[in-house]
């Protein structure tokens, strides 16, 4: 009835979010973006919505954007933080994450904690990585990616027994992902469990047929 109505599409741009459709709030906020590009607020569900749906090179320049109009954000800071790593951005990051991770007065954003694990790891920063990937374990017990970063900082540092133990919580947590599997076969074979890694072999080989079929459908 009002198709050009900008506060309605914004509040449908909200509840669509909010119920997981990143790509109907894109369809609908990109055309506000491209009319009105100092509405802080439309930056920052736009680019929210390309947040979500991986799209981090633009989400980037939208959070950017949407933090130079309404500085001190603290959404819009986190998701920027994890955008500057997947862009390859690292050191930005690692920066971001570290500033928003010393505030202690309330949980931290996981995908800021687990980014900013991953930043560390990767730069070889072990020692530092592990109380990150603790206090993620003790904030979100029940998370499959916190368990494996804290197997894959264990292997790291020979702690194989204990890379087992948090690879398989990963792996009952997420059966579905692979990653859990994958990082199971290096520890097994190193623990000399060979028909167990077997096993987790297999069940990858199976998920990779499965995908490649579907990418032929």
């Amino acid at each position: 009835m009002r198709p050009q109505d900008a506060t309605l599409r914004v509040s449908l741009a909200k509840a669509l979010l909010a119920v997981g459709n990143a790509p109907a709030a894109i369809g609908l906020l990109e055309p506000l973006a491209t009319t009105d590009s100092q509405d802080a607020q439309v930056s920052l569900l736009l680019g929210e919505a390309m947040y979500r749906g991986g799209y981090y090179q633009r989400s980037l320049q939208l959070l950017e954007q949407s933090l130079a109009l309404q500085p001190g954000n603290p959404a819009a800071q986190r998701m920027l933080a994890v955008s500057l790593a997947k862009v390859g951005r690292n050191e930005e990051a690692a920066a971001a994450c570290e500033r928003i991770l010393k505030d202690r007065s309330r949980p931290a954003d996981l995908d800021v904690l687990l980014t900013y694990v991953e930043l560390l790891f990767e730069a070889g920063r072990t020692a530092e990585a592990t109380p990150f990937a603790d206090r993620a374990l003790a904030e979100q017990p029940a998370n499959p990616i916190a368990h494996f970063w804290k197997a894959r900082l264990s292997l790291r540092v020979g702690q194989v027994e204990a890379a087992a133990a948090e690879a398989e919580k990963s792996v009952a947590l997420a059966p579905q992902l692979p990653f859990g599997r994958n990082l199971l076969v290096q520890i097994y074979r190193k623990m000399g469990r060979v028909e167990d890694a077997k096993v987790q072999a297999e069940w990858l080989r199976q998920y990779s047929d499965n995908a490649a079929g579907r990418g032929r459908l």
